[in-house]
Parts: C-alpha cells; structure tokens; sequence
C-alpha cells in the first residue's frame, strides 16, 4: 500500500483445479516472508493448518522437507518430531504447523496464519483462532488455500469464494485479495480447451514433452475424464480438476451402471410383486451388510428392491432366509 507502506491485503484467498502448485505456492510465499528481513524483520511466525494435523505434518515431513533440502542457500531446516513441526530459518522466522482446531495459535503471537485444503472446514474456527494472534503484527496476513468442496458439504470454503467473487465483480483493491481458476459452470467437462483454460499447471500446446514449467499432461488429464466417464464419477472430476462447485452425489447416483436413484419408483402396495430371487452384498472390511430382493413386476419389467441395510454381518443369515 503506497500510503501506509505496508501490505496491501490482510487477507487472500486462492482456489484452483488439483495438483495446481498450491504446495509449492505455499512453501515460496511463506519462506520470502522468513527470509525478507529488510522488509517484513525477523523472528517472523506463520502457522499453517490442513485437514488434519496428520496431514499438515505429512506436508512438512515429506514434500517440504525435500524441497528445503534442494534450497541450500535459504540455510532453513526442518525439524520434525512427535513435539513440534516446522522450518526454522536464519533471522529467528519460523513456518510451523498449528493443530486444526479453536486452539491454535492460542499462547502464540503470529504474522501469517494458512488454512490449507479448505474445502474440509466446516467452519471459521481456524480462521477464529488465527485473527487473535496476529491483531498486534505489522503486514498480518491470513491465506486460505483449496480445490472447490461440495456445494453442500463446505460452508466455510464456498463463504470465501462467493464473498472473493463479489469482491472481483466490484473492483475491490484493498483488504482481500481472490484469485480463482475454474470452469464455467456450462462447460463442457471434456473439452480440452477447457481444461487449458482452468488448469494453470497442463500443458500448453507449445510445451515441450518434458516441460517443467507445466506439470501435467493432456494425455494424463484425458485418462482420468475417460476413467471418470466410465465410473460415472464425472462430478469428481469437475469438482478436482474443472475447480467448479457442485452438489455432493448421494449413494447410488453415481455408479458404474448409472444413475439408480433417478431409476427409483414408489409402488402401491397392491402392486408389490414377490420376489423371484433375494441377494445380499457386504462390504469388503464386513461394516455392513444389504439384502435386495429382485423380480418382475406385473408388466413385465424387472425389479431391485433395497430390503435392509445394516451394520455386520450376523444378522444377514438369518434375515434372508
């Protein structure tokens, strides 16, 4: 900000497709803030939180400890371990990990708190817990991070890129700042032209085969799309890779064979046939087992009839027969 000299935005936000750079993204932006000591100072703390602890610290553990290995003159180490996780680097600045709940950051004063894979909070207690801490900093900054969540399983990620959208659509240069690479919600899943559209890190036609600056194949993304098409799960692959919103698919709408909830009827009870034949599935780890009976209707068309659905696999038996 050229009035106050400090950062422009308290606050961003950045939604792309899967496997877009967020990582890299990440680890870049929070080591220049370590290691710019003429403008940010030292001793600088950033907390970062994911899905999970287990997962934020697998982050750490495994792609940026190999990537700060391949960054020797930022001299940073990583230290890990049951106690604490984190990147420590010369000036006294450190990256860490922050447990995901109310919790964190309490005790702790920070400088930049980041919210990865954001799709999977439920709410705003990360970022709750996060604002507190950071009040009293100079150049504060709050990050939030992810792929498109399910239109009604991600409350707190789809607040932000609506809110972000607004902001975009009004101009608005202070504050927060939104960055978004997604499909249309009219395009066309299949359509390669969109995919170099919203995917930052494919391909461009002019890449060579072993491009760097790209990361990901057209090739690679046409396998998944067929896969998709194949499974039925084109909804996956819209909300991973097309970065767009949509609604959660409920149990048997997306199968191998169809949609088979949108094959659903109610039968008057005088209509209900006998069963020709009763079948039972369970599951491979025996959590739960379903009995279905099958037949023909007085028509002549065939039938599948959900019977009971339950927990184990003892009762089964029983039931059945």
């Amino acid at each position: 900000d050229p009035e106050t000299g400090e950062l422009a935005y308290t606050d961003w936000t950045l939604t792309v497709p899967r496997q877009s750079g967020k990582s890299t993204l990440i680890l870049a932006k929070s080591s220049h803030r370590c290691s710019a000591t003429g403008f940010f100072g030292p001793d600088q703390h950033i907390a970062y939180a994911a899905q999970t602890q287990k997962k934020a610290t697998e982050k750490f553990e495994v792609d940026y400890q190999a990537a700060i290995k391949r960054a020797p003159r930022l001299k940073a180490k990583v230290r890990t371990g049951n106690v604490k996780v984190d990147i420590r680097y010369p000036n006294g600045s450190v990256f860490g990990v922050e447990s995901g709940t109310e919790k964190a950051g309490h005790g702790s004063v920070l400088d930049e708190g980041l919210v990865d894979e954001a799709f999977s909070q439920v709410d705003n207690r990360m970022e709750q817990a996060f604002e507190p801490a950071m009040m009293t900093r100079r150049n504060r900054q709050l990050g939030v991070v992810s792929t498109a969540g399910w239109s009604d399983a991600s409350p707190y990620l789809l607040m932000k890129v609506q809110a972000g959208r607004l902001l975009v659509e009004r101009d608005v240069r202070k504050g927060t700042a939104y960055f978004e690479w997604s499909a249309p919600e009219d395009a066309d899943p299949g359509d390669e032209a969109v995919w170099l559209a919203c995917m930052p890190a494919v391909h461009r036609p002019d890449c060579p085969y072993d491009c760097t600056r790209h990361t990901i194949r057209l090739s690679a993304i046409r396998s998944v799309y067929e896969k998709a098409v194949s499974e039925a799960k084109v909804t996956d692959f819209c909300r991973a890779y097309l970065n767009q919103w949509k609604r959660k698919p409920r149990e048997g709408e997306e199968t191998a064979l169809g949609n088979w909830l949108a094959c659903a009827v109610d039968l008057p009870k005088e209509y209900a046939p006998n069963p020709a034949a009763i079948a039972v599935a369970v599951a491979k780890d025996r959590a739960h087992t379903a009995i279905a009976a099958v037949g023909y209707l007085p028509h002549g068309m065939p039938f599948v009839a959900p019977v009971q659905r339950a927990s184990g696999v003892e009762w089964a038996g029983g039931e059945a027969a």
